[in-house]
């Protein structure tokens, strides 16, 4: 797949709201990590991209708006 640069206006993040849902879904994702079986296997999976998303999304703001507005 080829690299794709998109633009986001970070000023327009609500960034503290976006903290608490990575929060909610880190939580979600330990409790399915605790049921044993196929599918919560494929859901925290799913879980773990979208936190990782978020992850990349925090450092890459923090490194252009500073870590205080983004954490």
């Amino acid at each position: 797949m080829a690299k794709v640069n998109v633009e986001v206006d970070l000023g327009r993040v609500n960034w503290p709201l976006l903290q608490s849902q990575k929060a909610a879904l880190l939580e979600l994702r330990r409790r399915l990590e605790c049921k044993p079986g196929k599918q919560s296997e494929i859901e925290v999976k799913a879980l773990s991209g979208v936190i990782h998303l978020i992850d990349e999304i925090q450092d890459q703001a923090a490194d252009q708006i500073g870590s205080k507005n983004v954490f």
